[in-house]
């Protein structure tokens, strides 16, 4: 992930623009995903917080824009060797999401040079759907989750008065969305086949003030 913002973590509350862009992977049951990308941008605030030392807060609103690829199972009747499932590879389809992300992320400076950070987010789901480059249309097939908790880790290093650099790794701890339905004992509805995202990257935050 690559986030280039504006923040201070010296004393008073800050408004910042943040951009961001990270890798994008999929848990899924078939192992059918492959890597992808996203990015956004938005507003945040932070602050320290006065009565830890060293310590400082951050939050805001973001937006995102996430793709990846992936090969659907093959139609029909097959054996299903060591969970291996056979993929259709004749055409790779495209798994878009578009979010609006509200985090929640504490740093602490531990050993000045260095420190760690954690965050917390919701994400809300503005739309979801798969582009089928051969046809180029879209559908909608699948059942999403509408807010998706995450949460993220990784160490900062301040640079100079105004640049913080981060290494970080994100996941979903809640299934981002799921391939269909099924049913229960009761005979109720039951959402099968959940997906999971995570990822990793570098952020850049720039202070403004």
């Amino acid at each position: 992930m690559i986030a280039f913002g504006f923040t201070n973590l010296k004393g008073q509350v800050n408004l910042g623009v943040q951009l961001s862009v990270s890798s994008l992977d999929m848990e899924a049951p078939y192992d059918n995903y492959r890597k992808g990308l996203q990015g956004g941008g938005g507003l945040v605030v932070f602050d320290e917080i006065k009565w830890i030392k060293d310590l400082s807060w951050e939050t805001g609103i973001m937006t995102s824009f996430g793709q990846t690829g992936y090969y659907p199972l093959k139609s029909g009747s097959y054996w299903v060797a060591n969970g291996n499932y056979p993929l259709n590879t004749s055409e790779k389809l495209l798994h878009r999401f578009w979010t609006l992300i509200l985090p929640v992320k504490l740093r602490y400076n531990a050993f000045g040079f260095m420190g760690i950070l954690g965050s917390f987010e919701l994400s809300y789901l503005l739309d979801g759907n798969i582009y089928i480059p051969s046809l180029t249309k879209t559908n909608r097939g699948y059942h999403y989750r509408k807010i998706t908790p995450l949460v993220e880790g990784g160490l900062f290093f301040p640079i100079g008065d105004r640049f913080i650099f981060e290494t970080t790794a994100f996941k979903a701890i809640k299934d981002r969305f799921y391939t269909g339905l099924g049913t229960d004992l009761n005979g109720n509805d039951v959402e099968v086949d959940g997906h999971t995202d995570f990822g990793f990257g570098v952020n850049v935050t720039y202070r403004l003030n």
